[in-house]
C-alpha cells in the first residue's frame, strides 16, 4: 500500500527512515524495491533518509543510493523537473555513477537532449546542484563528450571550465584548455567562467525566450 510504505509519524519519518537510522539492512533491501516508495520524503526537520544513517552502516547507504540512483535516473527519462529537484533536496548524489555502465544522471540526459524548456531544466538543475559534465563513464565518455547540441557543449563547457577553475589555485587556460581538448576562443571561456554558475544558468535559460 503506498500511502502505508510512505506513512510519517509525528516527527515526519517514514518506515525508511526509522529502518536506516537502526540499521535494518533487510528491511531497507525490501523498502527499496518496493516501486511505490518515495525515498525523497524529509522528516519535520527536514532529515532525508540517507541523513539518517550512521557512517558505519555501509550496506544500508548502498541500498538507498542505488534506489536514489534508479529514480534519478527514471525522473530524468521521464523529463520530470519537479521530482528531480525533490531528490537533490533528499541528498541524492548527482555525480553517483552507475555500477554496470558508469553513467552518471547527466550521462542520461545528455544522451537524448533536444533543446526544451524541460530538458534545459533538468540539466541546470543538475549543474545547479554538484553535477560535473567531466566524469568518464566505463566507456571513457564524459557528458560533454557526448553533447550533440551546439549550444548544450557551449553550456557544458562553460561549466567544466568553472569547476576546474575553483580546483586550481591559479588557473591556466592553456593548460585548462589543453585538458579540455579546446584550443580556441579562451577570453570568452574565461568571461563565462567568471561570471559563475547563476548566470550559466540565465544564459542557457535565455537560449529559448
Amino acid at each position: 500500500n503506498k500511502a502505508e510504505i510512505n506513512k510519517q509519524d509525528g516527527q515526519g519519518f517514514t518506515p525508511l527512515h526509522n529502518a536506516a537510522k537502526f540499521n535494518r539492512k533487510q528491511c531497507v533491501k525490501l523498502l527499496c524495491n518496493e516501486a511505490k516508495l518515495d525515498v525523497a520524503i524529509l522528516s519535520h526537520d527536514y532529515r532525508s533518509t540517507l541523513q539518517c544513517v550512521s557512517t558505519t552502516f555501509i550496506t544500508v547507504k548502498e541500498y538507498l543510493e542505488t534506489r536514489f540512483n534508479k529514480d534519478l535516473s527514471d525522473a530524468a527519462s521521464e523529463l520530470n523537473v519537479k521530482r528531480i529537484k525533490e531528490l537533490f533536496a533528499a541528498d541524492a548524489n548527482p555525480n553517483a555513477q552507475d555500477k554496470k555502465t558508469g553513467e552518471t544522471v547527466l550521462h542520461h540526459i545528455v544522451k537524448s537532449f533536444i533543446l526544451t524548456k524541460e530538458s534545459s531544466n533538468l540539466i541546470q538543475s543538475c549543474i545547479e546542484n554538484g553535477a560535473n559534465p567531466l566524469i568518464l563513464d566505463k566507456q571513457q565518455r564524459s557528458p560533454l563528450s557526448l553533447s550533440k547540441n551546439k549550444q548544450l557543449t557551449k553550456y557544458l563547457e562553460a561549466a567544466a571550465f568553472a569547476i576546474k577553475k575553483n580546483e586550481l589555485e591559479k588557473w591556466r587556460p592553456d593548460e585548462d584548455a589543453k585538458y579540455f581538448k579546446l584550443h580556441s576562443n579562451y577570453k570568452v571561456q574565461n568571461e563565462i567562467c567568471g561570471s559563475g554558475i547563476k548566470d550559466l544558468n540565465q544564459r542557457f535559460t535565455d537560449l529559448h525566450k
